[in-house]
């Protein structure tokens, strides 16, 4: 999985499946789920989960990796901000 993990290839153990996602306010939901292991154990085991069935497992775990640019980069906004409103910033 090339460019996934800091541009690195890997080898690593994939297991994919389908289950309902449960919740006692809402419906049960069709997901499709990836678990990703990294067999000499030095990178933690992740899960990654979407709800179109679909998508193959790479597709869900690309589509994460897209994603987590965006979430750090509003999690250093979210703590930027907080810096300047409580005058931290110099």
């Amino acid at each position: 999985m090339k460019g996934l993990v800091g541009g690195s290839r890997r080898q690593v153990e994939l297991v994919i499946s389908t289950a309902l996602w449960y919740s006692t306010r809402f419906a049960p939901l069709a997901i499709g789920w990836a678990v990703v292991r990294d067999p000499k154990g030095r990178l933690p085991i992740k899960a990654y989960f979407s709800p179109d069935l679909t998508q193959d497992a790479l597709s869900i775990i690309k589509a994460f990796v897209k994603r987590w640019n965006i979430e750090v980069t509003f999690e250093e906004i979210r703590i930027h901000l907080h810096q300047i409103l409580v005058g931290t910033v110099h």
